[in-house]
């Protein structure tokens, strides 16, 4: 009987830990750490531009590139590498893969972004629900300000956070010649065009 006794003993003791292994392993399928660029926002309340290994959820944000991401400002239908004071531009921003997107700028405002975007932080950060493409207004902002950054945040899977930044600068500050010299001798983009 004491054989039978410590045989039922470790037999429960065995299903038992069976059945906790099953239980943590598939809590860990389900509990997949996705990224969200959106808790910057909400709930951490942060209203700078995520920088790089700075941490969102559990994980250091990574740089993005040219090859994924793209920010493109533009006035009237053509790409501009400038911008003036106070002029409303429509900002295109795009990511490789669907997923949530961040967009900040260090000056100036957004309104009416595409697809459901929430603005936060004085108009100044957007973010969106999964998608590679967005588009929201600029308004630039009224003079004294000689370069503005555009951050582009996007989720990657597991919990990463891709970071891509864009530097306009302002026609207020520079001669328009040197901009165009810049402008054609950089990758021939289209002329700034001033309102």
């Amino acid at each position: 009987q004491a054989v039978l006794a410590r045989s039922f003993a470790v037999l429960v003791l065995h299903s038992m830990a069976v059945r906790l292994a099953c239980l943590v392993w598939a809590s860990l399928i389900a509990w997949r750490a996705d990224a969200h660029p959106s808790l910057w926002l909400w709930p951490l309340q942060r209203c700078d531009a995520p920088k790089l290994g700075e941490m969102i959820m559990t994980s250091p944000t990574v740089a993005g590139n040219h090859d994924s991401h793209s920010i493109t400002l533009t006035v009237m239908g053509h790409d501009v590498a400038a911008y003036s004071s106070q002029v409303v531009y429509k900002v295109n921003c795009s990511a490789v893969v669907s997923s949530e997107l961040l967009v900040h700028t260090s000056a100036g405002t957004f309104s009416d972004p595409t697809g459901g975007g929430n603005l936060g932080c004085d108009t100044k950060l957007a973010v969106f629900g999964r998608t590679k493409n967005v588009e929201l207004m600029w308004t630039a902002p009224a003079g004294g300000s000689l370069e503005v950054t555009f951050t582009l945040a996007t989720a990657k899977a597991f919990g990463q956070v891709a970071v891509y930044s864009k530097v306009v600068r302002s026609v207020d500050e520079l001669s328009l010649l040197a901009l165009d010299s810049q402008c054609q001798a950089a990758r021939g983009c289209a002329p700034f065009v001033h309102q």
